[in-house]
């Protein structure tokens, strides 16, 4: 009798460890999909980086690199544009591009319009002839540095300002194609004439 109640006890005892211990891995379980789950969310939920590319172009600003298909400015007001050809910002400031794609994606760029830190330099600051009528030639370096935090439409034009009556210069003006600057960089164009 002693050895079929002992018998008996090891069973329950099998019985209540195979309970505990599929208790344990079923929670275990549950618990990892839950924290999966969670974190699923979290993750699908944040907006991620993706490249997108600024461009200007003849007074057209816009936002590249994915399947976008409107466009908003964000400042003071809103503008919602159908297409990938809204407007360049119209004053000074920081604007803020959000593209949003098909998936409901969204990519965005920080646009800034206002003074950048300008240098004009030229190789000679006095140029020496033999006499009147002889050509002459310098170098012009136009250094534009973007000191935002946001992409710097670029586009420029040099004006020689001269008296006409004492030189003649040719070309009188010098342009710079249409571009961006990257947030904290420079742009740098030179002309030999």
């Amino acid at each position: 009798m002693r050895g079929l109640s002992t018998v008996a006890a090891f069973v329950i005892f099998l019985t209540a460890f195979a309970v505990v211990m599929f208790s344990v891995f079923y929670f275990y379980g549950v618990l990892r999909e839950a924290a999966a789950r969670g974190v699923q969310t979290v993750y699908s939920s944040v907006v991620h980086d993706k490249q997108v590319e600024f461009y200007f172009d003849g007074g057209v600003c816009g936002l590249g690199g994915g399947p976008y298909f409107y466009y908003i400015v964000l400042r003071d007001y809103e503008k919602v544009h159908n297409g990938t050809s809204p407007p360049c910002p119209p004053d000074p400031g920081i604007y803020k591009y959000i593209a949003v794609e098909r998936s409901g994606s969204l990519g965005y760029s920080f646009v800034y319009v206002g003074p950048a830190v300008i240098n004009l330099q030229a190789n000679a600051t006095v140029i020496y002839v033999n006499r009147a009528g002889d050509a002459f030639s310098f170098d012009l370096y136009l250094n534009v540095y973007n000191n935002s935090t946001g992409w710097l439409p670029s586009g420029y034009t040099v004006h020689l300002a001269y008296d006409g009556s004492v030189l003649s210069c040719s070309p009188i003006s010098f342009s710079v194609p249409d571009g961006v600057i990257s947030p904290a960089a420079s742009g740098f164009s030179s002309w030999g004439r």
